[in-house]
């Protein structure tokens, strides 16, 4: 995996890729780069990255949802004592 890591920061296809794209579709262009000997470049990388590009939504869409919720099952229980 650091091997990966290393070899993507100094990959020059890596550096000549449009850096304006979205996100993921960058990230894409990435993991369909090939070795020379066909295979995928990076085996380990697209599972970190991806979590990560997940993990940002999904923490996003929670705080707005916990933000966005009027019942609180906390403060609802001082109540009913």
């Amino acid at each position: 995996m650091l091997d990966e890591w290393k070899l993507l920061q100094a990959d020059q296809e890596v550096s000549e890729l449009d850096t304006n794209q979205q996100i993921d579709h960058y990230w894409n262009a990435v993991f369909l780069l090939k070795s020379i000997d066909g295979s995928s470049r990076y085996q380990s990388l697209p599972l970190v990255i991806k979590s990560g590009l997940v993990l940002a939504q999904t923490n996003a869409e929670s705080k707005r949802s916990l933000s966005m919720q009027e019942w609180s099952p906390v403060r609802d229980q001082h109540y009913e004592k």
